[in-house]
């Protein structure tokens, strides 16, 4: 019977080697999920649709991105990737939309509708219908 020429420490060295070899590919696949992932936008506070002030803040947190916008016009992220802004909405209807790209042109967007209603507005309103129904049963008393 013949002796298969190995020792301790060439079996060390072999399952040093082994080790290395899985750790890497582990560190390239645990990598790899960021270029599979795509940019990953959040809102970390969402608002009220209907708004009775004229600024709304959108606040949230952007991951694998190198650029993001809100309605189209580029915005600052910290080092974390964190943003709010504030935003200016019309009276009425109004959709918000956050968008990101990543370094590989891959995109993701967000959009929010809100509805402005200046509080003002909702006052004069109430008013007016007031107003109305008041001045229709004077008119009503009159004609009695």
């Amino acid at each position: 019977m013949q002796q298969i020429p190995f020792s301790l420490r060439t079996l060390a060295i072999g399952a040093g080697y082994t080790c290395l070899i899985i750790g890497f590919l582990l560190y390239i696949a645990f990598q790899a999920r960021l270029l599979i992932e795509g940019p990953i936008l959040t809102l970390t506070a969402e608002p009220e649709t209907i708004q009775t002030k004229p600024f709304v803040t959108i606040e949230g947190e952007a991951e694998n991105i190198v650029f993001i916008s809100i309605n189209g016009r580029a915005i600052m992220t910290t080092e974390r990737g964190y943003f709010k802004e504030q935003i200016l909405l019309q009276t009425g209807y109004t959709i918000i939309s956050i968008g990101a790209r990543d370094r590989y042109g891959r995109t993701t967007s967000i959009e929010r509708e809100f509805v402005y209603m200046p509080q003002d507005t909702i006052i004069d309103n109430n008013q007016k219908n007031y107003g109305g129904q008041e001045s229709s049963e004077k008119s009503s008393e009159s004609d009695s």
